[in-house]
């Protein structure tokens, strides 16, 4: 397991086009803080949450674990946050007079086995899968990258190799800073952003309350994964 690491963390290893993107607009971030200039940097994480207007990688993936078509996850974690949270702290850090900051947005450190456990509460079903090495999954994932850039986006399969490499890194930020200077307390697991990602649709969509108390657990789990 990775040791706990605050917003001041290396930059990473990950020698991937959207990673190295990341680290190079963060150099140029950090310079400028280090110059003094009043810049804010926020690091959020995976960020799940209602009313997504469109189907982000986040949403994309949950819904093929619930269509059942998502059965290997790879080993490691990675922190997720409610976007909820995450607005949360950007408002409440754009002020004027805080000078330079960094901050984690406070969520929660998760694996695969725990994310299919909330999606079986949640829908009443079983999501068989497999948490399998990064190791393993990494040359399938290399092949599928050029296939899929010549399919059309609805057939797209939401894996890719930089996910992987992130997830095996295993990295568990400290989030502390935020929550105790911006006084901001992530939403509990108990209650998960991803179920509730998966539960929203369109702009500003929810699905019917009344109705999926009344569907079986395979309906509600069908409308969930089909949504987005």
């Amino acid at each position: 397991m990775a040791a706990q690491r605050g917003a001041d963390l290396p930059l990473g290893d990950v020698e991937l086009p959207y990673a190295r993107s990341k680290i190079a607009s963060e150099q140029v971030a950090r310079r400028l803080q280090d110059a003094g200039a009043p810049v804010v940097t926020i690091y959020p994480g995976g960020v799940y949450g209602p009313h997504d207007p469109y189907r982000g990688e986040q949403s994309e993936t949950l819904r093929w674990v619930l269509l059942g078509r998502f059965p290997l996850w790879p080993r490691g974690g990675l922190q997720v946050v409610d976007v909820r949270d995450t607005t949360a702290v950007i408002r409440t850090a754009l002020r004027p007079e805080g000078g330079s900051r960094r901050y984690v947005v406070p969520g929660h450190h998760l694996e695969g086995d725990t994310l299919y456990a909330t999606l079986a509460a949640t829908t009443g079903r079983r999501f068989p899968h497999l948490v399998v090495p990064g190791a393993v999954l990494g040359p399938a994932t290399r092949l599928i990258g050029p296939v899929q850039r010549r399919l059309p986006n609805r057939w797209r399969y939401p894996a890719d190799l930089e996910g992987i490499e992130i997830m095996r890194r295993n990295t568990r930020l400290d989030d502390s800073t935020a929550r105790s200077e911006l006084g901001i307390q992530p939403r509990s697991l108990g209650r998960p952003s991803p179920t509730r990602s998966a539960g929203w649709s369109g702009p500003g969509g929810c699905r019917p309350a009344a109705r999926e108390r009344s569907a079986s657990p395979r309906q509600r789990g069908t409308r969930l994964a089909e949504r987005g």
